[in-house]
């Protein structure tokens, strides 16, 4: 028999790991954005990281075609299987290591660094 117990324990299961030291308001993640990042390039790293994680530092939810989870972490998911300078705990941890991660990011690959999302949004 399938009893709510058993629902609410595999919903939690299901539930992304979050080990930020500070689970940081929407507000703070986009100020700290607005300056980190030029003007130019702020609204849509913002648009990039609402699409990423809706602000939240969190692993993905995307699976490889193997069928293993994709490694990408935090604001804005950076995958440390492409860019393995970045520590795992540090991108889910501190969003401010996170949006400077994303900043040394973008300044290298520019906003095809996160396609999908650019793509979507109409960014590239």
């Amino acid at each position: 028999m399938f009893t709510a117990l058993m629902a609410a324990m595999i919903w939690q299961l299901n539930q992304p790991i979050v080990y930020a030291r500070e689970i940081p308001t929407k507000e703070k993640v986009m100020q700290t954005i607005r300056y980190v990042f030029p003007s130019s390039v702020e609204e849509k790293m913002i648009i990039i990281a609402r699409c990423e994680s809706d602000f939240q530092p969190i692993q993905s939810y995307a699976l490889n075609k193997d069928g293993t989870q994709e490694k990408s972490f935090g604001i804005f998911q950076i995958n440390i299987d492409a860019h393995p300078e970045y520590k795992k705990e540090e991108l889910l941890s501190s969003y401010e290591y996170n949006i400077k991660a994303a900043y040394e990011v973008w300044m290298k690959e520019g906003l095809k660094a996160w396609l999908d999302c650019s793509k979507d949004n109409k960014l590239l």
